[in-house]
């Protein structure tokens, strides 16, 4: 696994990038872009918060219902 690359987490009310060989955790922002492998593919997504709750959307702007805590993830 690259340096850009670890582990999507969920931490101190924020989904962060964690297990990046010599990085710290990394926490992600609204509007934050990343890419997911999830299907035995890389699916790049966009995080955003709505005042209320976090949730991730696809290239078409549609929102994942699939949980993707815990998967291979890396930043853009």
């Amino acid at each position: 696994m690259s340096a850009s690359e670890g582990f999507l987490s969920y931490g101190s009310g924020r989904y962060k990038l964690v297990g990046r060989a010599g990085k710290d955790d990394s926490y992600l922002h609204s509007g934050d872009r990343l890419e997911i492998y999830y299907g035995g593919c890389w699916l790049l997504v966009r995080i955003f918060f709505d005042g209320q709750r976090w949730f991730f959307e696809n290239r078409q702007g549609r929102v994942i219902e699939t949980d993707l805590f815990g998967l291979p993830a890396r930043s853009q």
